[in-house]
């Protein structure tokens, strides 16, 4: 299995996967999760890709995305 960043053309499997974790906790918390919803529209997720955090170890500065 190649391992590699995610891309814009990811974005409607991404949101697929995320549907189907809000399903399993709306599923045990629907009085905090609400079914059917969304935490990101595809335009959020997209920036999402472009945001970057800087956190500086002692060896290196590390990189993540939000």
């Amino acid at each position: 299995m190649k391992i590699r960043k995610a891309e814009k053309k990811d974005i409607p499997r991404i949101l697929a996967l995320l549907g189907q974790v809000l399903q399993i906790h709306a599923e045990i918390r629907p009085d905090i999760f609400i079914p059917g919803t969304t935490k990101y529209t595809p335009c959020e997720l997209a920036e999402h890709f472009y945001e970057k955090m800087g956190m500086k170890t002692k060896e290196r500065q590390m990189e993540y995305i939000l």
